[in-house]
């Protein structure tokens, strides 16, 4: 008996957990950078806290995104159709948007400090 690898299975299998870690990292971020935030909201400088915080959330949002995006390129490649290539194009133009947006905003939070 020859045991034969069905590709379309084991790249779905890929795409799925390589989305699941971009969820991970975007939820782990959230809560990491919650979690900072409310023990510098009890110390003094406050306000310093909420920008470590946005810098925190969207260094995993983008990195999450990128994660989510690589998972779709992949599924984009197990069933190439015209709905799987518009939902990719979407993500990917949100992507670019929001990293865009993220970046001016984590840059512009750097220079205040």
């Amino acid at each position: 008996m020859t045991a034969e690898i069905d590709f379309h299975v084991v790249l779905t299998w890929i795409s799925n957990a390589i989305a699941g870690i971009g969820v991970a990292v975007i939820t782990l971020g959230a809560l990491v950078s919650l979690f900072g935030y409310l023990r510098s909201f009890f110390k003094v400088g406050g306000a310093q806290g909420i920008n470590l915080m946005r810098t925190e959330i969207g260094r995993s949002i983008m990195l999450g995104l990128e994660f989510i995006v690589a998972a779709d390129v992949i599924k984009t490649i197990v069933t190439p159709d015209y709905y799987s290539l518009g939902i990719l194009g979407g993500l990917t133009a949100i992507r670019i948007v929001l990293s865009y947006f993220l970046n001016q905003e984590i840059q512009t939070i750097m220079k205040a400090k």
